[in-house]
């Protein structure tokens, strides 16, 4: 019985964190200015995201070339 009555609190709690942890890396994080898609600045699973969802698999080269053509490159979009 107890378990059932802090489940909502602890699924509040790890909402809430998750939806923090999105903010930070979106806004607040030092590679935040980067440009690029904004799944691959959510989680550090665009690469295998990429290599599963397209084609054959093992296509995170050419993903990759098409994101610098896309965005330019990284060195490029770093205020130094």
């Amino acid at each position: 019985m107890a378990l059932l009555e802090i489940l909502p609190a602890l699924l509040l709690a790890v909402v809430l964190s998750v939806c923090l942890a999105a903010v930070r890396r979106l806004y607040f994080h030092p590679l935040s200015g980067i440009p690029g898609p904004k799944a691959a600045a959510l989680t550090t699973w665009f690469e295998t995201w990429v290599d599963t969802t397209y084609g054959e698999g093992g296509q995170w080269f050419f993903e990759l070339k098409r994101l610098h053509g896309r965005y330019g490159m990284v060195d490029a979009a770093i205020d130094c």
